[in-house]
């Protein structure tokens, strides 16, 4: 009796060292993909190819990223003009 008892604590125990390993595993993948190199894109689709559970559902073809608009100010550096609107003061400090 005691030691069947013994053998499901261990059996157990193994189930939940296994699980904790799987789910530090993924926490890996997921910091990973977050903060690792960013010239290494990832599509989210992909993980169909590791887990076929997970993306079962989406079977069609991939469509192309959107592109960002161009902003018009994107080649200004530093500050702007100073509208003509604004009244303008000189002075003098002696």
């Amino acid at each position: 009796m005691l030691k069947q008892l013994v053998a499901q604590l261990l059996e157990e125990l193994r189930k939940e060292r296994g699980a904790r390993e799987r789910l530090e595993h993924h926490i890996h993948l997921l910091l990973k993909r977050i903060y690792g190199s960013t010239s290494e894109k990832i599509d989210p689709r992909q993980g169909v190819l590791f887990d076929p559970q997970t993306g079962a559902e989406e079977t069609g073809p991939a469509s192309p990223p959107a592109s960002a608009p161009v902003s018009e100010n994107r080649h200004r550096h530093g500050r702007g003009r100073i509208p003509d609107k604004v009244a303008r003061e000189e002075r003098v400090m002696i």
